[in-house]
């Protein structure tokens, strides 16, 4: 009999441990630990760029880049139709040279994903807290002007005493007038570098001028964390702190799982990646934060003793398939042998075409910092669960 843990992420870690033990089975299986707090390495908590108040600058030439940011427009023809219908066309950050030319020559985000996935993983981000794989903006060409009201419309205000509309109050005007922020996007690139046991992370600052395409260099920083678990299909959990007692998490998705053929390979990870680079996470203060790079990055403050905080992430982990035929798409049916008369160049053609399946299962990762009163220091505990049912996911 298995016990489920409803609402799991606000349950103690005694509550749940029941439920986390159903991911042993899976590869590269997950536990419940407790890690001693003084056993985290020490290391300096890079802050916010974005929330650094810096002056823009009012222009950047176009010669001027940063490395690892691509700026790209749409093609020619696209943009000009948008800017004569619109007065606007979009401009697009990305953090691959091979997606910015996609983008500018085809007009399209359809790129061929590597079959290497163990590469860094860059990211992302403008203001909020979402990372991606890209960021679309769009850059105005002339002022907008909105559309002169309908004659209903028209009526409607007269029939409110509405119409006709106060005079504009003037525009006032400074020498010299302000710098044009509205043409600079500022942006934050955030590389994640794995090696072994221990996750660099990258962090550049820049401004993009989205008239000229140029890029200037704000700032940057690089922390180091050490794993300190692992979850299915190589998912990591790496930690460190600072001097204050705060600490910084970075967990990463589980990893697409090898398919049976490999000729299915790149058509899995066109379909499946977006699924598989998906993280998101519930924060101690309330708010969230979402990641489409495969990677989420979080900070939880100094607990006093007597007290504690928790942080869930949720993943999409890849099971293998399930051992009752009933529940596997893929398993052959009396149709499929029903086929053996044709010839074995149209077999092989039907089973390279045939869709596949792969099973799937959200996963919870619960991080808490608690601190007993008579403790010297707080304990760092981490559980993982499922946070629902098995889904089949086709590609």
């Amino acid at each position: 009999m298995t016990t489920t843990c409803r609402n799991h992420r606000w349950m103690p870690l005694a509550a749940c441990s029941t439920l986390a033990v159903a991911l042993v089975a899976v590869q590269g299986g997950a536990r419940a630990d407790t890690i001693p707090f003084t056993s985290l390495p020490v290391a300096a908590l890079p802050a916010s760029p974005t929330s650094t108040p810096t002056a823009l600058p009012t222009t950047i030439p176009a010669t001027e880049h940063v490395d690892g940011i691509f700026v790209a427009l749409q093609p020619d023809k696209a943009r000009k139709a948008m800017d004569d219908k619109n007065g606007y066309h979009y401009v697009s950050i990305f953090t691959s040279d091979k997606a910015a030319q996609t983008y500018s020559t085809e007009g399209t985000y359809a790129v061929s994903y590597p079959d290497d996935r163990s590469a860094p993983r860059v990211c992302v981000l403008s203001g909020g807290r979402s990372l991606s794989q890209r960021l679309t903006t769009t850059y105005r060409v002339r002022p907008y002007v909105p559309p002169p009201p309908s004659a209903e419309t028209i009526k409607r205000l007269k029939a409110m005493h509405r119409w006709p509309p106060p005079p504009p109050k003037p525009v006032k005007t400074t020498t010299p007038p302000p710098p044009p922020h509205d043409d600079m996007q500022r942006v934050t690139i955030e590389k994640v570098t794995v090696t072994g046991d221990s996750a660099k992370v990258d962090v550049t600052d820049a401004v993009v001028d989205l008239k000229t395409l140029g890029a200037r260099l704000l700032g940057s920083t690089t922390t180091t964390l050490s794993r300190v678990s692992a979850g299915p299909n190589s998912m990591g959990i790496f930690a460190s702190r600072d001097d204050k007692g705060r600490v910084q998490f970075l967990v990463t998705s589980p990893e697409l799982p090898t398919p049976e053929l490999d000729a299915d390979r790149q058509r899995q990870l066109e379909r499946l990646s977006a699924t598989a680079d998906r993280v998101m996470v519930d924060l101690p203060s309330g708010s969230a934060a979402e990641s489409g790079c495969g990677h989420v990055r979080f900070t939880m403050d100094a607990v006093k003793p007597g007290s504690g905080q928790m942080a869930t992430v949720f993943a999409t982990a890849f099971l293998p398939p399930s051992t009752d035929p009933d529940e596997n798409p893929d398993s052959n049916t009396d149709d499929d042998q029903s086929q053996g008369s044709d010839d074995d160049a149209t077999s092989a053609m039907r089973a390279v075409n045939q869709r596949r399946s792969q099973r799937a299962r959200a996963v919870a990762v619960n991080v808490s910092l608690s601190q007993l009163a008579s403790e010297p220091s707080p304990l760092l505990s981490l559980t993982l669960g499922w946070a629902g049912k098995d889904t089949q996911l086709s590609f």
